[in-house]
C-alpha cells in the first residue's frame, strides 16, 4: 500500500506540473494574440484536470477575446455551481469581465461584489483589480434609471478609493479617479492631485495636465467648494498669469495648493494608514503623508521629468538625489502592508507613556491598540496590554479629551468584569478623536465611545452576562434611531 501510495503522489505530482506548463504557455500565447493556439493548450490541460477552475477561467476569457462571450459564458456559469469555494474569486472575476463587455453592466457589478466577498482578505493584488474593474463597469454604467446619481458616484469612488488602498501605484486608478472627480464631482483640486499620479508613471501625462491648469480660470466654483478649495483656485489663478519656475508648473502648482490642502495631524507624523478612512479627503491624505514624510519635493521632480518640455532643473534633481527617490518609493510601495493594521490594530513592542511629549511620540501607536481593542474578543491574548496601553496614553495625551460619563461609570461599578466595556468605550472615543484630529470632547465622539460599548456586548453577551442598560441601549440604536440620538445629547456630558 505505501508503494502504491508513493507512486500515485508522484504521478499526482508530475500531472500538476503538467498542468501549470500548459496554463502558462496559454496564458502567453493569448497574450500574444494568439488565441487558437492557447485554447488548444487550456484543453490539454483540461484531459489532464477536467475540473481546473484555473484552467477554465484562462480558456474563458481567450474565449472572451476571440468573440465567443457566449461560449465563454456558458463555461464558467457550469464550473462555478461546482468549484471549491477557493476558486470562485478567479472565476467571479472572468465572469463579470464576460457580462461587462456584453453590456450587462447590472449583473457584472453583482458579481464584482461576489469576488470581493470570495477572495482572502490579503490577497490585495486580487483585491485591487476586482475594485478597479467594478469602477470601470459603474464608469461605463449607462441606465442611469437604476441608480440615482449620487449612489452612482459613490460606488465609483467607493471602487476607486479601494483599488488605490489595495495598491497605492496602480496608474489606471488614478487616472480613472482624476477623471471622476473632475467631471463627476467637480473636485477639482482632489481631481489633479489624483492625476499627479497617473503623470508620475510617465510619458507626456504631465503635459496634458499642465494643459488642464490652463482651464482653472474658466472654473466657477459654488458654495459647496469651501475656503481651502477656493484659496487654492485662487493661487493658482494668480500663479497661472506667471512664467513656471525652473522646475516647471506642475511642481509650481502642487507644492503650492498641496500644504493649504493638507494640514499637519496632531503636530506627529501619523501614517495614512490611521485616518479613519484611507481616502477619507479623497487623495489628499495620501499627499499629505508624502509632505510629511518630506517626499513631496521629490514625488514632482520625479513627475516632471518625464514631461515633454525638458525642465533640466529637475532630471539634475533626480539624478543627484537617487538615494531619496528610491526611499520615496519603497514608502510608496510600502502603504499596503498598513493594511492589516486598519482592519485590527496592533500592540506595539515598547509604550513607555509618561509624559506629555511620550504621549505625541506614541499617537500611531495608540491608534493601533484602540483599534486592535475594538476588533479582538476579551479573551484575547495582549488585551490587557492593549488596554493599559490605551489608558495611559489618554491620560497623558493633549491631543484628545475623553469623559468617562455616569452612565458608563455606573456601569463599571456593578462588576469588575465589565471592564472591557469601559475600555470598549475609551478606545472608541480616543480612536474618534485622534482620526478626526478633534482635541475637545463632542458628541460625535461620545457617539462613536457608545457604539464600541455596543459592538463590545452584542459579541460577548455570554461572557458579560445580561446587563439591562445595555441591552435597552443596544435596542435603540438597532431599532430607534431617533431614540439613540436621544440617548446621546442627554448623557454625553454627563
Amino acid at each position: 500500500m505505501m508503494a502504491i501510495f508513493v507512486i500515485s503522489f508522484a504521478y499526482g505530482q508530475e500531472t500538476d506540473e503538467k498542468v501549470k506548463r500548459l496554463i502558462s504557455t496559454g496564458v502567453m500565447l493569448h497574450d500574444k494574440g494568439m488565441y487558437d493556439e492557447a485554447i488548444l493548450r487550456y484543453d490539454s490541460a483540461l484531459v489532464l484536470s477536467p475540473n481546473n477552475s484555473d484552467v477554465v477561467s484562462e480558456k474563458a476569457f481567450t474565449l472572451s477575446a476571440m468573440g465567443k462571450a457566449s461560449e465563454a459564458k456558458k463555461m464558467v456559469e457550469k464550473q462555478i455551481k461546482k468549484a471549491d469555494a477557493k476558486d470562485l474569486s478567479s472565476l467571479y472575476m472572468v465572469y463579470a469581465g464576460i457580462l461587462d463587455d456584453a453590456g450587462d453592466h447590472v449583473k457584472a457589478i453583482e458579481i464584482y461584489e461576489k469576488a470581493a466577498a470570495a477572495t482572502d482578505p490579503e490577497d490585495f493584488h486580487s483585491l485591487q483589480l476586482i475594485h478597479y474593474n467594478a469602477a470601470l463597469t459603474f464608469s461605463r454604467f449607462a441606465d442611469k434609471d437604476k441608480l440615482d446619481k449620487e449612489t452612482w458616484e459613490n460606488c465609483i469612488l467607493h471602487n476607486l478609493y479601494n483599488s488605490i488602498k489595495f495598491n497605492p501605484t496602480h496608474a489606471g486608478s488614478y487616472a480613472l479617479f482624476g477623471n471622476v472627480l473632475s467631471q463627476v464631482t467637480h473636485s477639482y483640486c482632489d481631481a489633479f492631485m489624483a492625476e499627479a499620479m497617473f503623470a508620475i508613471q510617465g510619458g507626456n501625462r504631465v503635459d496634458l495636465i499642465e494643459n488642464e491648469f490652463a482651464a482653472w480660470s474658466d472654473l466657477k466654483l459654488d458654495s459647496a467648494s469651501g475656503p481651502k478649495t477656493t484659496l487654492a483656485f485662487n493661487k493658482v489663478n494668480e500663479m497661472m498669469k506667471s512664467e513656471p519656475s525652473e522646475y516647471g508648473r506642475l511642481y509650481d502648482v502642487f507644492s503650492t495648493i498641496t500644504p493649504l490642502l493638507c494640514p499637519d495631524t496632531l503636530g506627529t507624523p501619523l501614517p495614512v494608514a490611521y485616518t479613519e478612512d484611507f481616502f477619507a479627503e479623497s487623495i489628499m491624505p495620501f499627499f499629505a503623508e508624502l509632505n510629511r514624510q518630506g517626499f513631496l519635493e521629490c514625488f514632482f521632480h520625479v513627475a516632471m521629468k518625464n514631461s515633454k518640455k525638458k525642465y533640466i532643473t529637475n532630471a539634475d534633481w533626480v539624478a543627484n538625489h537617487k538615494d531619496v527617490e528610491d526611499r520615496m518609493w519603497e514608502y510608496i510601495r510600502g502603504l499596503p502592508i498598513f493594511m492589516k493594521d486598519i482592519q485590527y490594530g496592533y500592540i506595539p513592542d515598547s509604550m513607555s507613556v509618561k509624559t506629555v511629549e511620550d504621549a505625541r511620540k506614541h499617537n500611531a501607536d495608540a491608534m493601533g491598540c484602540c483599534k486592535f481593542y475594538l476588533t479582538h474578543l476579551s479573551g484575547t491574548p495582549e488585551m490587557d496590554k492593549a488596554a493599559s496601553n490605551i489608558v495611559a496614553w489618554t491620560v497623558a495625551s493633549p491631543d484628545v479629551s475623553v469623559n468617562v460619563c455616569s452612565f458608563i461609570t455606573h456601569l463599571v461599578a456593578q462588576n469588575e468584569k465589565y471592564h472591557p466595556v469601559l475600555f470598549s468605550y475609551i478606545a472608541g472615543c480616543s480612536f474618534s478623536a485622534l482620526a478626526s484630529g478633534t482635541k475637545t470632547f463632542t458628541k460625535d465622539i461620545f457617539m462613536n465611545g457608545i457604539t464600541a460599548v455596543i459592538a463590545r456586548y452584542a459579541n460577548e453577551k455570554e461572557t458579560l452576562g445580561k446587563i439591562d442598560e445595555l441591552d435597552k441601549l443596544q435596542n435603540l440604536y438597532e431599532n430607534d434611531q431617533e431614540g439613540f440620538e436621544k440617548f446621546i445629547e442627554e448623557n454625553y456630558k454627563k
